[in-house]
């Protein structure tokens, strides 16, 4: 998830691996949300656990965003990988 917004009330999430889907949480629920674990799920009782763990990338807003691409769309857009 990657947080697109914040105001005095929620905060606003974007999925990557789901293009064009957003998210709106309450500040409360949001922070109680944010963990990830150092294993794959389902985890087991002694898998660590990081609470508010992020990377923040701050800069000015582009000029003009950048319209939403459906996933077909996208998957053409990417050439191939060569073997």
């Amino acid at each position: 998830m990657v947080v697109v917004g914040v105001d005095d009330r929620s905060v606003y999430l974007e999925d990557p691996a789901l293009l064009g889907a957003r998210v709106v949480m309450d500040r409360g629920e949001f922070v109680e949300a944010w963990h990830d674990y150092e294993a794959e799920i389902p985890t087991g009782p002694d898998s660590p656990k990081y609470y508010g763990v992020g990377v923040f990338i701050r800069g000015d807003a582009p000029a003009e965003r950048p319209a939403f691409v459906a996933w077909d769309v996208l998957q053409a857009m990417v050439p191939p990988v060569l073997p």
